[in-house]
């Protein structure tokens, strides 16, 4: 699905999440310490000093395009002229790629004379902002906290407030453009088809089974209508009880 992307990634931010339930992390250092702590062997964290600006990169080169937040699936393919294409679909279970074959290509880039324009170098650096409006808020909310804060917790946040950049007492060496050493695209071998019969038959009767949607309707079983009968002698009961027999 758009925007989602499962598997492992999941799996990992998902053990951070417990561990978070469990112990609070009211600094960054304590937040770094807490996610170490949420997997064996432990995970390396990196405090990014920077971020590489690649919308704006990107922003002049790219052809105009709408509509695409409805799909679901996308793929992205280089044809026999260098072109970038991108193909979609609405479902996975979908059998058809759009635009087909037949239909124009929906290019990435933008096209000058015939040839597309493709970004060259590498994005920017994009450093953190400290706005003074927002260190005021900001500090309004630490004040706030002060009870729920120890002396290490304390300091630390009035270090950060002082000086925001003073946090970042690392000095590190800017990252290499990683688009630089994105190895080529290997196609998988195919993957021979399985005989199984009996995990085809499972799996499209738990298939069935999802996708099945019954009627929505008042439909009273045979149980319901016993305990509505029911009901009904024991109200009557009650009533005849305190108020025809003491007449």
């Amino acid at each position: 699905m758009v925007g989602h992307t499962h598997e492992d990634v999941d799996a990992v931010f998902s053990q951070f999440s417990h561990r978070l339930d469990r112990k609070d992390a009211k600094t960054l250092d304590e937040l770094e310490t807490v996610l170490k702590d949420s997997f064996h062997p432990a995970p390396k964290v990196d405090n990014f000093l920077v971020m590489w600006d690649i919308k704006n990169w990107l922003k002049p080169y790219l052809a105009p395009i709408e509509g695409h937040s409805k799909p679901h699936m996308y793929r992205f393919t280089k044809d026999r002229s260098e072109r970038a294409n991108m193909q979609y679909k609405m479902w996975s279970t979908d059998t058809v790629w759009r635009p087909s074959a037949t239909d124009p290509d929906l290019q990435l880039f933008k096209e000058v004379d015939g040839e597309q324009q493709i970004p060259t170098g590498q994005p920017a650096f994009v450093e953190p902002h400290f706005e003074e409006e927002d260190l005021k808020k900001l500090k309004s909310s630490i004040e706030k906290m002060r009870d729920h804060l120890n002396y290490q917790q304390w300091q630390w946040w009035q270090t950060f407030l002082d000086n925001p950049k003073a946090i970042h007492h690392t000095s590190t060496t800017p990252p290499s453009w990683f688009l630089d050493n994105l190895r080529p695209f290997q196609p998988l071998p195919p993957v021979p088809l399985t005989s199984d019969e009996g995990q085809r038959t499972a799996l499209q009767r738990l298939l069935n089974k999802e996708l099945n949607c019954p009627p929505v309707s008042h439909h009273i079983t045979v149980i319901s209508l016993f305990i509505l009968i029911y009901l009904s002698i024991y109200l009557y009961a009650q009533y005849f009880k305190y108020t025809v027999a003491p007449q």
